[in-house]
């Protein structure tokens, strides 16, 4: 039943949830977003001009260059230690991988408090003497759990995917 409850939400999820923003700018149009949005530190693939794809950590947006986590594919742009400076004029596109917002942990949380409303009639009217603490135990935590885990997953479902940003020369 709660697999079909559940099934029946995520059908519904509006359409925007799964799909990802794609916004073509400037350079000064993706630092001012970046800045707004407050999505530096995130993981990023980016896709230069060249076509090569790669994937690493966007630490910040400077006025020339984008300055992110230095990994094997980012070798010959390193400029300090743990960083490389990737010119702005060499990349076409940056996508932020992860999803946007906090409905997970909001679902979580009210999945929580659900699980708790059901459970405490369930366990309201008996004592430990009646049958033993631990028989009362084991809805009291599972329900809750249980209503925790599905609402991190319907709100992390529903939370929107991580822009792209198309850089126009």
């Amino acid at each position: 039943m709660a697999l079909g409850v559940l099934t029946s939400l995520l059908e519904t999820l509006p359409a925007q949830a799964r799909s990802r923003d794609v916004i073509t700018t400037d350079w000064s149009g993706f630092q001012r977003e970046v800045s707004t949005r407050k999505i530096a530190g995130r993981s990023v693939q980016i896709t230069l001009v060249s076509g090569t794809e790669f994937k690493t950590k966007l630490i910040s947006v400077a006025a020339d260059a984008l300055v992110v986590q230095a990994n094997n594919a980012t070798a010959q742009w390193a400029s300090r230690q743990k960083e490389a400076d990737i010119p702005r004029d060499q990349i076409r596109s940056v996508r932020f991988n992860e999803r946007m917002g906090h409905r997970g942990l909001i679902g979580g949380l009210l999945g929580f408090g659900a699980g708790v409303a059901i459970a405490a009639p369930v366990v309201a009217g008996r004592s430990c003497d009646e049958s033993g603490c631990l028989v009362l135990a084991a809805p009291a935590i599972a329900i809750p759990a249980a209503g925790a885990v599905a609402g991190y997953f319907i709100g992390r479902a529903t939370s929107p995917k991580g822009p792209e940003f198309v850089l126009a020369p």
